[in-house]
């Protein structure tokens, strides 16, 4: 019988956003202090006031702030126009937050105008045109965004050449990671490459490459940016190049400066780290000193952590499964079982993924009983998950897990000569995709059809059976044609 795969954790690079959010250069701010006057303490008071609930997820009341700071700077409180622009750019972040991207765009365009009227070639304008481009692509706008990160490298190499700062050389550090982001989103890795050479080079031939602890911490922060640049294009043995390098840069940073000032890095290196190795004793290891580091981290900054840590302890059950060592694998589960429910809920895909894991050790075990408990927990917290989005387009993914579950029990069922309840479950999984094409559908749907097809053959139900034969030559037929 065609079983589907196990279920792994999510990549960094797709799933997890706190590590993304680092390593792929969120939205930003600036330092308007170069522009204060003594007397704009009011609109400075507004736009702290935004920076703070902005911070803390309290949009309405921050765009309040922001909206009054803009006010006061527009009637002449403020005297130049950096001050509207700031504004403009807390009010373009805030509103990017609440889901209002496209308004986003609209105050961050008036924003970068402004800057280019005002002061021009600056790092701060560099820095506007950045977080707009990061705005266009949410809207999936590549060519708008590619073209605006094209001119934002430009103005910073143009300010490199007057003056390298360290400030300079991060911002341009940022955005050749952007643009190589942009660029493996249209498909284009071999340019992207070549902003991947650019970045080693920006990062390892100036003065952003070396000095005392604080300065090895920025360069292991630019570094992290190029290493996953690389593991994104597939290039594993430089991202891990790169990794050893950043490891070797922590030695003089962990023993000098504060652990608050370097852990989250840290830890976001052995991340990529634990991704770029396969299922091997090499990556046990890896994801048993990720765990180390995580467990003897105090509480406060642990709680931080807790998915990763689920993580960890669900790839190396996945290790001992691949291994057929069942009982490691189940006690790797049982760990990351009450932290996989912290971390993200019990009606969680990541959570009904484990469930599909607990299951699959126990129907290897031949305890085909808990199985099936395992396997229906999992369809429950899908089902819960689906019923608001059963028919958008969003919903692709759920209903492709959905289908594995169903899948995967039905082949028990079918051990169990309990064929009704099998040829049920796998129709269901087969409804799930009523609406998609062979494209869409291929890897769940053919599995399910090729077990239907041996049930049929076993009942000796020849109608039946010709028919999903013919959708199974049907859909062969389509994936040969696209070879």
């Amino acid at each position: 019988m065609k079983h589907s795969t196990h279920q792994h954790s999510s990549k960094i690079i797709k799933k997890n956003k706190n590590l993304s959010c680092i390593l792929l250069g969120c939205v930003v701010f600036f330092s308007i202090n170069s522009y204060a006057k003594a007397d704009d303490k009011t609109w400075q008071g507004y736009q702290n006031n935004a920076t703070q609930q902005f911070e803390a997820g309290q949009y309405t009341q921050a765009m309040n702030n922001a909206q009054q700071a803009l006010k006061l700077a527009e009637k002449g409180q403020g005297q130049t126009s950096p001050y509207i622009a700031s504004s403009l750019n807390m009010m373009a972040m805030i509103a990017d937050a609440q889901g209002n991207t496209a308004q986003a765009i609209n105050y961050m365009q008036r924003a970068v105008k402004l800057f280019q009227q005002s002061i021009g070639t600056h790092e701060n304008t560099a820095t506007l045109m950045f977080n707009l481009a990061r705005f266009y692509e949410k809207q999936k706008q590549w060519d708008q965004a590619l073209q605006i990160l094209n001119e934002s490298d430009q103005m910073v190499q143009s300010l490199l050449v007057k003056q390298q700062t360290s400030e300079r050389l991060t911002l341009q550090n940022k955005i050749l990671s952007e643009i190589q982001q942009v660029l493996l989103q249209q498909g284009k890795s071999s340019q992207a490459q070549q902003y991947t050479q650019r970045q080693y080079d920006l990062i390892t031939k100036n003065s952003l490459a070396a000095g005392n602890p604080q300065q090895n911490l920025t360069v292991i922060r630019s570094l992290l940016i190029l290493a996953q640049s690389y593991q994104q294009q597939n290039q594993i043995e430089k991202s891990d190049q790169i990794l050893a390098d950043i490891f070797k840069r922590f030695d003089p940073v962990k023993t000098t400066l504060k652990p608050e000032q370097w852990q989250t890095d840290y830890a976001d290196a052995l991340e990529l780290k634990s991704q770029n190795v396969q299922q091997t004793s090499q990556s046990k290891e890896i994801h048993l000193e990720a765990i180390h580091f995580y467990e003897q981290l105090p509480q406060a900054s642990k709680n931080k952590y807790i998915s990763r840590l689920a993580n960890h302890y669900n790839e190396l059950g996945l290790i001992d499964f691949e291994q057929k060592k069942f009982d490691e694998s189940l006690q790797w589960f049982e760990k990351s079982k009450a932290l996989m429910q912290q971390a993200y809920g019990q009606n969680s895909q990541q959570y009904a993924r484990l469930l599909g894991n607990f299951a699959q050790v126990k129907d290897n075990q031949s305890e085909y009983k808990p199985a099936l408990q395992y396997y229906q927990q999992a369809q429950n917290i899908y089902e819960i998950l689906l019923k608001p989005l059963m028919t958008s387009t969003e919903s692709r993914s759920l209903r492709q897990a959905y289908a594995q579950v169903l899948n995967n029990s039905a082949v028990i069922e079918f051990k169990l000569r309990e064929y009704e309840k099998a040829e049920q479950q796998w129709n269901k999984g087969l409804s799930l995709f009523s609406q998609d094409s062979f494209e869409q559908i291929q890897q769940s749907a053919l599995p399910i059809l090729e077990n239907l097809l041996r049930l049929y053959r076993t009942q000796q139900r020849k109608s039946d059976e010709s028919k999903v034969q013919y959708q199974i030559n049907q859909m062969k037929s389509w994936l040969n044609s696209k070879k």
